[in-house]
C-alpha cells in the first residue's frame, strides 16, 4: 500500500511510481459540485480524467483500460470519520487519505 501525498491546493499534480512505472496524478476541486476529481497520465499522456474521489470505493474498479495501473486507489478514513469528504480534509494525517493498493493487496484486504 502506498499513501499518495496530497498537497491540498485546489488544483495540483503529483508524480509517483506505481507498478514500476512513472505516473502523474492530477487533482482538481470542483467548487460547484463540491467534489475532488482525479486524472491519471503516463509517459504517453492522459489515460483517464474526471474520476470522482468517493470514500470507501475502489476508484478504478469500473474503469477497464489496459493502460491504467494494475492495482486500485481508495479514499480511506484512518480515523473512521463519518464527515463528508471536502476541500480541506483530504491528505496525510487528515480525515481522509488517498491510498494505492497493488493488485495482490486488493485481494488480500478483501477490497474486491
Amino acid at each position: 500500500m502506498i499513501i499518495i501525498p496530497f498537497l491540498g491546493a485546489a488544483s495540483f499534480s503529483s508524480s509517483i511510481v506505481i507498478d514500476n512505472s512513472a505516473w502523474s496524478l492530477s487533482f482538481k476541486w470542483n467548487t460547484r459540485f463540491q467534489k475532488w476529481r482525479m486524472g491519471i497520465s503516463n509517459s504517453s499522456g492522459p489515460v483517464i480524467e474526471g474520476i470522482t474521489l468517493v470514500p470507501n470505493l475502489l476508484l478504478l474498479k469500473c474503469h477497464i483500460k489496459d493502460n491504467l495501473p494494475k492495482g486500485d486507489f481508495l479514499i480511506w478514513s484512518p480515523s473512521g470519520t463519518a464527515q463528508k469528504l471536502g476541500r480541506d480534509n483530504l491528505g496525510t494525517g487528515l480525515n481522509y487519505e488517498l491510498w494505492y493498493f497493488e493488485p495482490l493487496e486488493v485481494i488480500q484486504h478483501g477490497l474486491i
